[in-house]
């Protein structure tokens, strides 16, 4: 091996023997400091913020798996931080000194940007390390929605995607789209969630075998952009929206009735809530209905979720429904990769005719989803008062069939 080539290598290995062990990066290392933070409406402010640079001797270090910082100022307490990195992610940050709480690590693409807040007092610290981000792959942030212990925020509808557009037979979606957008101490963070209602319904049924129609309500995609204060704009999956207090209704038409309904809910269970509660109606199958949400001859099934019809009334079940225990089912998780929706809730109904007041040809049968679109966050409350971002919402729509006759 000769001398250049010799010269080279030791370079190299004392290269990644300092970035492996740990590099002072105090030039690239800058602190805001934010005191007596205050809630106005949907925003977070602060009495005053100034740009602070670190004491000397603060510093980070890294490996594959951690990120540390280390350090204080003539404004803070001193600091300690450790970052675990797993799976591509920043996740189960602490602040080992016990000074402080770590809100959020958020990956701004040109900087990472740690988020403290002092265990005493109502002031929050950034501190943004500007040349390692650069550097690393991509690693995903931990709790970019940090802000939603501190703020509620006001929910919009931004459009409707219906699927397919010109087709209501057999599988159809309609896709609403919704959103928020916080001001959180200069920086803005919109999240957007999309809500999709899937039907999955036969074109053509006959008035001997009936048919199951298939109904979900579920959470398609989720994205979180963060534009920090000057900054460029940067986007993470995954935001703090979800939905709940859930409840589906359907009315069958004149001649048809459901002799069959089952529901089911894939999701998160909180506050040990009420189980399912299915309502049917009994009603002539003759009579024209819509949608009810006061069933005069009610029965009520709670627990499972699950109603057959018993054979030999004349009245029969045209109105059937389920509500999904209150506020405690709680669908949130997102769509993965190559599927229609994530955490859903489901209604699934067995359709029979009954052939004495049978209605022949294209058949029309409504139903509605009734849903509240709300938010949370994963850390407590931090000294303010905050309203949970909520907003009533419904989607209805009805599937179009053709009744044949096979007699």
């Amino acid at each position: 091996m000769n001398r250049s080539l010799s010269v080279l290598l030791l370079a190299f290995i004392l290269v990644v023997m300092i970035f492996s062990a740990g590099c002072d990066f105090t030039d690239d290392f800058t602190i805001s400091y934010f005191e007596n933070y205050t809630v106005e409406g949907f925003s977070l402010n602060a009495e005053s913020v100034r740009g602070i640079q670190p004491n000397k001797g603060a510093r980070c270090s890294s490996s594959d798996t951690v990120l540390s910082v280390t350090g204080e100022c003539n404004k803070s307490k001193p600091f300690n931080v450790k970052i675990t990195i797993n799976d591509g992610a920043f996740t189960d940050p602490q602040e080992l000194n016990g000074n402080y709480y770590v809100l959020s690590v958020i990956n701004a693409r040109t900087f990472i940007r740690i988020i403290l807040k002092d265990k005493v007092k109502n002031d929050i610290m950034y501190i943004d390390i500007q040349s390692w981000a650069t550097k690393r792959p991509v690693i995903d942030s931990y709790n970019i929605n940090w802000y939603r212990s501190f703020v509620g925020g006001q929910i919009s509808t931004d459009k409707e995607i219906i699927s397919p557009p010109n087709d209501r037979n057999s599988f159809y979606t309609i896709e609403r789209i919704y959103s928020t957008a916080n001001l959180i101490l200069g920086d803005v963070y919109t999240e957007t969630m999309s809500v999709k209602a899937v039907q999955n319904c036969p074109p053509v049924i006959n008035n001997s075998t009936g048919g199951f129609f298939i109904f979900s309500l579920g959470i398609g995609s989720k994205q979180t952009s963060y534009t920090p204060y000057g900054g460029n704009t940067v986007y993470s999956s995954g935001c703090s929206l979800g939905i709940n207090q859930t409840e589906f209704n359907i009315a069958a038409p004149v001649g048809e009735y459901f002799s069959e309904l089952t529901t089911n809910f894939v999701g998160s269970i909180f506050n040990n809530t009420s189980p399912f509660t299915v309502r049917v109606n009994w009603t002539l199958p003759y009579t024209p209905l819509s949608i009810a949400y006061s069933y005069s001859n009610t029965t009520t099934y709670t627990g499972y979720g699950y109603f057959t019809y018993p054979a030999g009334s004349s009245n029969k079940v045209r109105q059937a429904g389920n509500i999904w225990g209150g506020s405690g089912y709680w669908a949130y998780a997102a769509a993965p990769s190559g599927a229609e929706y994530g955490d859903y809730f489901y209604a699934k109904l067995f359709v029979n005719t009954d052939v004495t007041n049978q209605v022949l040809g294209s058949k029309s049968m409504s139903f509605r989803w009734d849903y509240h679109v709300t938010g949370t966050g994963i850390n407590p409350n931090y000294g303010v008062s905050v309203d949970t971002p909520n907003t009533y919402a419904y989607i209805s729509n009805s599937v179009t069939y053709t009744l044949l006759d096979v007699y």
